[in-house]
C-alpha cells in the first residue's frame, strides 16, 4: 500500500516496466529500462525480456550498455551526430576500448 512517490528510482523503473509488459504489446519501445536497476536486477529483466523476444514480441532498446546491447539484441543500431546505422554485433566497441583520441 506504499505510494509510488515513496519507490526508489529502480523500483519505479521496474513497475514501469512490469505496466508496460502487462500490456503485451507486439512491440516495446524501452529508453535505458535498467539504467537504474543492480546487475541482479539486470539480469532478471534482461531475463524478462528475452522471454518476450522468443515469444515474437518486438523490442527497441536504447542503451549505454554495450554488453547488455550484446547480450539482447539480434540487430544493433548506432546513432552519432544525428546519423544513424547499423553495425554488427561484433562492431560493438565498449566506452573504455575508444581511443583517447576519438572521446
Amino acid at each position: 500500500d506504499r505510494s509510488i512517490y515513496g519507490l526508489s528510482t529502480g523500483e519505479r523503473q521496474r513497475l514501469a516496466l512490469l505496466r508496460a509488459l502487462c500490456l503485451q504489446s507486439k512491440v516495446l519501445l524501452l529508453d535505458e529500462p535498467t539504467s537504474a536497476l543492480d546487475h541482479e536486477s539486470v539480469l532478471q529483466v534482461e531475463e524478462v525480456l528475452k522471454k518476450r523476444l522468443a515469444q515474437g514480441t518486438a523490442i527497441l532498446l536504447v542503451t549505454h550498455d554495450v554488453e547488455q546491447a550484446r547480450r539482447l539484441a539480434s540487430r544493433h543500431l548506432h546513432l552519432d551526430a544525428g546519423q544513424l546505422e547499423e553495425i554488427s554485433a561484433d562492431a560493438l566497441v565498449h566506452p573504455d576500448e575508444v581511443p583517447e583520441l576519438v572521446k
